[in-house]
């Protein structure tokens, strides 16, 4: 019964989410957020779909990479408020790709 609640979860949060090279998912590495706070945020959206507070995640980890759908990024971007003079980039809207610009 465990097992079966867990996979059941697990579908629910990954429910059309893209997985693996998709070019609609940006890795850690190439986050405009920076790899810790784009790692937070995947981790924070994955427990809001545990606890009921957003339907689908537009996360998600896969071993040690840690993945945000365009939608999810722009929203996380949004979220950030950069204090004067850091060198956090200013938000920026999708597609977002390795190269800088759009697909």
């Amino acid at each position: 019964m465990g097992k079966q609640c867990g996979d059941a979860v697990m579908r629910r949060i990954i429910e059309g989410e893209p997985r693996g090279r998709d070019p609609r998912l940006v890795h850690q590495c190439l986050s405009p957020l920076g790899a810790e706070r784009h790692r937070a945020a995947v981790l924070r959206r994955l427990q809001e779909v545990l606890r009921g507070e957003r339907a689908i995640a537009g996360a998600s980890v896969e071993g040690r990479s840690h993945w945000l759908t365009q939608e999810a990024l722009a929203e996380e971007m949004g979220r950030v408020e950069a204090p004067e003079g850091s060198a956090i980039s200013p938000p920026v809207t999708p597609p977002f790709t390795p190269e800088g610009g759009a697909p």
